[in-house]
């Protein structure tokens, strides 16, 4: 039985410590605001090393047919072969939600205002409505995926959190479940919440890994759900008919009679 690839692995853990080591580097500016620019744009940074050439790693909005928009979303990976962006800037792009699959968000330290922040843009997110359709939960205990049922992962990145390393999964979870009850919002609406120096949680199985049980195998194991989801979700989503952007449906074609 393989036990996978130790190189790659590797490789991986690698990039996890230079994602700390990038933590630290930013840490010399003493606005939060660039702080965090810096933080997000090294972990899409390492993204963009890695993922296909069909994919686009960028900061921006996204946006459906009825004008319903997300805000501003620190790192958002689109098929740039299905889509190019409604609107490029200088900093910031403005993409059409059929596009996209995974929103990221970037925080140098989780505490309970960011948890709410982020419940509150995954929330935005599932309430876009891509080829007319509401983006879906994750499915669980085997259920079949419905060919209108698309989804786009949201994860949350912190380099750290304000919650202590003992029984640092439970609370953390723990925390989340308290924040989406305060805020009315459904936990399923965050599919991977990843701490890079304690682990990672899964809030819709209410499953967890912690850095000690191996930390090479942390990012690895984000990065290769995401290769998997993006491939599953790709070859379920139909082309984008771009007249429902462009045309209102009361409008059509007359027929000329002679």
């Amino acid at each position: 039985m393989s036990n996978g690839s130790e190189i790659f692995r590797g490789i991986i853990e690698e990039s996890r410590k230079q994602l700390l080591l990038d933590h630290e580097k930013s840490s010399a500016f003493g606005h939060s605001g660039i702080k965090g620019n810096e933080r997000a744009a090294a972990f899409a940074e390492f993204l963009r090393q890695r993922l296909p050439d069909f994919l686009e790693v960028t900061k921006g909005e996204a946006i459906d047919c009825f004008d319903n928009r997300t805000g501003e979303l620190d790192i958002c990976v689109y098929d740039k072969l299905a889509a190019r962006p409604i609107s490029e800037q200088r900093e910031h792009t403005l993409i059409p939600c059929e596009s996209i699959y995974v929103v990221i968000e970037v925080k140098s330290l989780l505490n309970k205002d960011e948890v709410r922040k982020c419940l509150i843009h995954a929330d935005r997110i599932r309430k876009l409505r891509p080829f007319k359709h509401e983006f879906v939960d994750a499915r669980t205990h085997g259920a079949p995926a419905s060919k209108e049922g698309h989804r786009c992962l949201y994860v949350v990145v912190a380099y750290a959190s304000d919650i202590g390393t003992q029984d640092w999964m439970k609370k953390e979870y723990s925390r989340l479940l308290e924040v989406a009850e305060e805020e009315c919002l459904r936990i399923k609406v965050i599919d991977r919440l990843f701490v890079v120096d304690r682990g990672i949680i899964s809030p819709v199985r209410a499953q967890g890994r912690l850095v000690e049980e191996g930390p090479e195998y942390l990012l690895a194991e984000l990065f290769i759900h995401l290769i998997d989801f993006i491939e599953r979700e790709r070859s379920r989503r139909p082309p984008i008919e771009w007249d429902i952007y462009a045309l209102p449906q009361k409008r059509r074609w007359h027929v000329i009679r002679r």
